[in-house]
């Protein structure tokens, strides 16, 4: 328990696999978190900055499009509004998980290189690049959770800021 502000900590492993969830732990503590409220735990003011972002992207699109004489395009518009921290982390994650899955590969292909040896197999080295996989396989799973997660905070966000922009051109 820290004592400066008297808040527990958890150990390493269940920090490094839950930390996404802060925000919505954070946010929902105060108050009591079921299936009719959850949807109320979205972080409505990123929202409501992803909408008015995508508002003036939107408007900067239809500016570019009459200028060259052709149609704006709301997907340019939606891709230079969506947050950019987000796609970048889903694409790093992306290329960890591949990471992962090269590195097993290879430390699969030093256990098989160990054990046709015969004999000369070392015990050492099939244990180490056995807990090397392992690892590995861990970071693979952690990186691919991650960037499901990422890609769908994106997605969120990005129906969230249509949906807003929407309802502001409906209710206007």
């Amino acid at each position: 328990m820290d004592e400066a502000t008297g808040k527990r900590k958890g150990n390493i492993f269940s920090r490094v696999t839950v930390w996404w969830l802060n925000e919505t732990i954070e946010r929902a503590k105060d108050g009591s978190l079921n299936e009719q409220n959850l949807g109320e735990i979205v972080d409505l003011k990123s929202t409501e900055e992803t909408t008015d972002r995508l508002e003036d992207e939107w408007k900067r699109e239809v500016e570019r499009a009459s200028a060259a004489g052709s149609r704006p395009k709301l997907w340019k518009a939606v891709l230079r509004s969506v947050d950019s921290s987000v796609i970048i982390r889903a694409c790093l994650y992306g290329i960890l998980d591949s990471t992962g899955r090269i590195l097993q590969a290879v430390a699969l292909s030093l256990i098989l290189t160990e054990l046709a040896l015969g004999s000369h197999a070392s015990m050492v080295a099939l244990s180490l690049y056995a807990a090397s996989m392992t690892f590995f396989f861990l970071i693979e799973h952690i990186c691919r959770n991650e960037q499901y997660h990422h890609g769908v905070l994106a997605a969120v966000h990005v129906r969230a800021a249509i949906t807003g922009l929407i309802q502001r051109k409906v209710g206007n």
